[in-house]
């Protein structure tokens, strides 16, 4: 990580509640990726404030999804991102939600998970 970013990662534990559901994450209003069941992406980004949001993706119920998402994406934290720091966010669903996490927490769930690409 260049010293003059932040790294921020993403999380999403597996579980079959919602399990076919991808979620389209934000920041400051620009896609960053799209986070699946039971993976993690890593952010590196300019130091400030970052506000978070999320929509669903993909979904196995397409009227259910249009009316999740209806007013667009929903916040779902916000940081002030410092140069040099590493940060650490589990993705929670119901009600969808990013929270702050330990290091070593976050290192262990995402051992075996899949890495989400940045959005296209």
């Amino acid at each position: 990580m260049p010293p003059d970013k932040a790294l921020i990662y993403i999380y999403r534990v597996s579980h079959t509640l919602g399990a076919a559901n991808a979620y389209e994450i934000f920041a400051n209003g620009k896609p960053i990726t799209r986070l699946g069941n039971g993976g993690y992406y890593d952010f590196v980004t300019a130091p400030g404030q970052i506000q978070f949001a999320w929509r669903v993706h993909d979904a196995v119920a397409p009227l259910m999804a249009m009316m999740v998402n209806s007013g667009g994406p929903h916040p779902a934290c916000t940081l002030d991102a410092e140069a040099g720091h590493t940060y650490y966010y589990i993705f929670e669903q119901g009600p969808p939600r990013m929270l702050p996490t330990f290091e070593a927490d976050a290192i262990k769930a995402m051992a075996d998970m899949h890495r989400y690409d940045d959005a296209q």
